[in-house]
């Protein structure tokens, strides 16, 4: 959890001069991918190595209640790595990245909450 707040953290404050948005919109990803794999190691749950969110959002207890504010995370999947290849994908905005940091805080704040409850179990 503490890689996913960083991420999370650094990525809240990427709207610097000469910044733009692909950046923080892969470290909210990453801070995504990397919560819900705090919460599978959490849970003893194996998973294999992938940047994809609604993947590592599948390999969770079907009992578990995921609201749709993580569910939706899968979105940020994207990028992951098409950020990292300019010229391939249509590049994201800064609006685009307000919607990335809102999904990505869902899933950390959430992250954090069932990693807690496991504790207490």
């Amino acid at each position: 959890m503490e890689l996913a707040r960083s991420d999370l953290a650094v990525a809240a404050a990427s709207r610097v001069p000469g910044a733009v948005p692909a950046t923080p919109c892969f470290l909210c990803q990453q801070a995504a991918e990397k919560a819900i794999k705090a919460v599978l190691v959490s849970r003893g749950i194996a998973f294999s190595r992938t940047h994809n969110v609604g993947a590592l959002l599948d390999l969770l207890p079907s009992d578990m209640a995921i609201p749709p504010s993580v569910q939706q995370a899968a979105l940020l999947t994207r990028y992951a790595v098409d950020t990292r290849y300019p010229g391939t994908h249509e590049q994201p905005t800064w609006e685009d990245f307000q919607k990335t940091l809102r999904l990505a805080e869902a899933v950390v704040r959430w992250s954090e909450e069932m990693i807690g409850r496991g504790a207490q179990s």
